[in-house]
């Protein structure tokens, strides 16, 4: 939303930070707002239109508009990141200040998404790559620039050498970086006082305050809005689940008259001013908008996608940035809090002498304590999802209170239109995954030669994906079905083709990443998809972060494997056979390939309305043959 070239949020470079609150006043532009939110939903593209006429900070009008809106749609940034810019709203010394309700969708990623907030990672790799280009500043500043960073690679050598191996969990202080920050902020200063400009609000906090401990969020009200990240998603459940904070009719009872109603919903996609914000990986879904909805007032307090928000491109504010950033991490205290540092060979152009990518990392395994102080800011909390089973794994680490209730609903669609099956002869274990590449291409075959359509496969990783689709090909080459697959890098453009072609009529099989752009978020309405084959429970990588992490769970909690790797990855396989039914009309086959789904665990995590209390109601002794009946049951007309 920044409307100039780099975001630097300081009045001494930014002419709309500058005297910002005499122009709101004299130009009376929260009493506009306000009456437009009548009217209109409140977009992005309406506050930078507000900010270039009256010369204003769009993102703070949009913030300071909030007092008069009585719904405010936003990432879960905006309440639970460490600089959430909604904190200054929740809370009033006015008696007659009424605590807002917060509505959380698809809150199945609110644990890892807060635990991505509080974790923070020095990279000597990255740190060199996005630094090293010291081509914009003159001679004498890229001569102390190289040294400040030649002790900073140095500084994070220095914890490698004490751990003495190429992994290991360390305790690093949080006095590492001062010398080197207090002489970047001199640097800094330097520079900006012959350029006539001033630094960014993230270097002002350079004050080296690194000893202070962190117990909660930080309200700042001058947070970045380079934090506004956002993915459009469907905000409709399938088979929606329910866990809330206090009584559910209490909350349910409360007139939006009497009190405003704020939403931190993400994704979501329920307002057309919403599109995809993100690129577009494996890592993080991504979707296209495809509803809307017309609540008013409203505010959308997302960026919008269609202009990328300018990253700070000034060498000495991104090395500063990032050591900024990593401190606030160290002062981080408890025992969900694991310091780590690995070294890794380098690949590419390496200047500094780099060979290798060495790493510290601040891990944040379990940030239910400070999500607990967040929903302590509001009167109800009610966090919704299609996948936040089980209710303890999901209650706890959403840090919900003891005594929250849940309510789980099953399906409102016809029961009679979806066919859930398992394949337990099929073992995606990596130790497995060779022997089995062959089985899984002739499962596809099969499943997909039943009834002409278009289809998803959904896998763990692109490395399985590309093994299977290799083999599948072949046995498709005289067919009817076209194949396509995902990419590890896609485009949004690329994306959107991909999902437009569902609708030419030619029966298609998508061969997808679980957990990806085409797994999550999206619909397939009607013909678009009659069936999603999901291979395996993608569990996350076993490597030794995760492992730390899994230690964590264990101690904590006695469920390690299961937190760590099996009900995360349970999300991603509901998420995925969720695109199959998506209105009471659609129709369409569920199969999960692997043993491992006829399992007590991973029973417990999926909707109850799937296996009806028994594995044998997923297990068929004539798979063909019930594939056929529930393709017949319909009829010649579909």
């Amino acid at each position: 939303m920044c409307l100039k070239e780099e975001v630097i949020c300081n009045p001494s470079y930014c002419q709309y930070a500058r005297d910002y609150y005499d122009k709101v006043d004299r130009e009376k532009l929260l009493e506009k707002t306000a009456k437009l939110a009548q009217r209109v939903n409140l977009s992005e593209e309406i506050f930078k239109k507000l900010g270039e006429k009256y010369e204003v900070c769009p993102f703070e009008l949009s913030l300071d508009s909030i007092e008069n809106a009585d719904l405010v749609i936003g990432d879960y940034n905006y309440v639970f990141s460490p600089r959430n810019t909604l904190g200054r709203f929740t809370h009033s010394l006015s008696k007659d200040y009424q605590k807002p309700n917060l509505v959380i969708d698809e809150a199945h990623n609110l644990p890892g998404r807060a635990c991505d907030y509080f974790s923070k990672g020095l990279s000597s790799a990255h740190i060199v790559e996005s630094v090293g280009d010291l081509s914009s500043l003159n001679v004498t500043e890229q001569i102390k620039l190289r040294s400040l960073l030649s002790e900073t690679l140095f500084a994070i050598s220095s914890v490698g050498k004490v751990a003495g191996k190429k992994e290991a969990k360390v305790t690093i202080s949080p006095q590492l970086f001062d010398k080197i920050r207090t002489e970047l902020t001199a640097l800094m200063l330097e520079r900006m006082k012959g350029k006539g400009n001033a630094i960014s609000t993230q270097m002002q906090s350079l004050s080296l305050s690194s000893s202070s401990k962190v117990s909660g969020s930080s309200n700042s009200s001058n947070a970045s809005n380079s934090s506004n990240e956002s993915v459009a998603s469907n905000a409709s459940s399938r088979s929606a689940t329910a866990a809330s904070s206090g009584a559910a009719a209490t909350f349910a009872s409360q007139s939006a008259s009497q009190l405003p109603l704020l939403a931190a919903l993400a994704p979501i996609n329920s307002l057309p001013l919403f599109e995809v914000m993100s690129p577009l990986n494996s890592t993080q879904p991504e979707t296209l908008p495809n509803s809307s909805i017309n609540p008013s007032p409203s505010i959308n307090s997302n960026s919008s996608p269609s202009a990328p928000l300018r990253k700070i491109q000034d060498p000495i504010i991104l090395l500063a940035n990032y050591l900024s950033d990593f401190q606030e991490a160290l002062s981080y205290e408890g025992e969900a809090y694991l310091h780590l540092y690995t070294k890794n060979r380098a690949y590419g152009k390496r200047d500094f002498g780099e060979s290798y990518d060495e790493c510290l990392r601040v891990v944040c395994c379990d940030a239910s304590d400070r999500l607990r102080l967040a929903h302590k800011e509001f009167a109800h909390v009610v966090a919704f999802s299609a996948t936040i089973k089980p209710f303890e794994y999901f209650g706890k680490l959403c840090g919900f209170d003891e005594g929250y209730s849940c309510r789980e609903y099953f399906s409102p669609f016809p029961k009679e239109n979806r066919k859930i099956l398992v394949i337990p002869q099929v073992s995606t274990k990596f130790s497995d995954r060779e022997r089995n590449y062959e089985k899984i291409a002739e499962a596809i075959l099969r499943l997909t030669s039943r009834k002409i359509g278009n289809y998803f496969v959904f896998f763990p990783s692109f490395a399985f994906l590309e093994e299977v689709y290799k083999r599948t090909s072949k046995l498709y080459e005289n067919s009817e079905f076209r194949l396509l697959k995902q990419e590890s890098e896609i485009s949004k453009a690329r994306a959107k083709e991909v999902i437009e072609s569902l609708n030419q009529g030619l029966p298609t099989i998508v061969f997808a990443v679980q957990g990806g752009v085409f797994a999550e978020g999206v619909d397939y309405p009607g013909d678009m998809l009659i069936g999603a084959l999901i291979v395996g429970p993608g569990l996350p990588n076993f490597n030794f972060e995760r492992e730390q992490i899994r230690n964590y769970y264990e101690k904590q909690y006695g469920q390690g494997f299961d937190y760590a790797y099996v009900y995360p990855a349970m999300a991603k396989v509901i998420q995925a056979a969720g695109r199959v039914i998506r209105s009471g009309t659609d129709r369409g086959l569920i199969v999960l390939m692997d043993k491992r789904f006829t399992e007590g665990t991973y029973l417990a995590a999926m909707p109850a309305d799937w296996h009806g209390g028994s594995v044998n109601n997923l297990v068929s002794n004539s798979l063909v043959k019930d594939i056929d009946c529930f393709w017949s049951s319909f009829g010649q007309d579909f």
